[in-house]
């Protein structure tokens, strides 16, 4: 199954597991690394970010460079059947308040600031990268 670059399509098979995508996140920037299993032809594996926000820089897939492409503005990366851990940088002038992240993620270990937020807030596709504002 390929995501049409917003969410997955609820009624095909989507034979794609996402590992628990770690983001260590700091003023100037975050590092993220998440583990796949592809169980299936090509796939598109998402990756934090966004064209509107921060694109991924420095992907690498089994430690190797790897293409970014974009679908909806979304950043992916294709991969065939089997397993993967998947690396990058985001960079940024100053943290934004929220980052893209796809909604077939799951489970997220987010540091801010060398901090663990115990229980990260991901909404409609944005995971908040500190307090929200009531």
């Amino acid at each position: 199954m390929m995501f049409d670059g917003a969410s997955a399509d609820r009624g095909a098979r989507f034979c794609a597991w996402p590992g628990v995508l770690e983001l260590d996140v700091t003023d100037s920037g975050a590092e993220f690394r998440q583990t796949w299993s592809i169980g299936g032809d090509i796939t598109r594996v998402p990756l934090p970010g966004g064209e509107e926000t921060n694109w991924p820089e420095d992907v690498l897939v089994d430690g190797r460079p790897a293409l970014v492409l974009s679908a909806n503005g979304i950043p992916y990366v294709e991969v065939a059947e089997g397993s993967y851990t998947i690396t990058g940088a985001l960079r940024w002038d100053s943290r934004p308040g929220e980052l893209d992240v796809s909604d077939l993620i799951g489970l997220i270990d987010l540091t801010v600031d060398g901090e663990q937020v115990l229980v990260p807030e991901l909404e409609n596709g944005l995971l908040f990268l500190g307090k929200r504002q009531s």
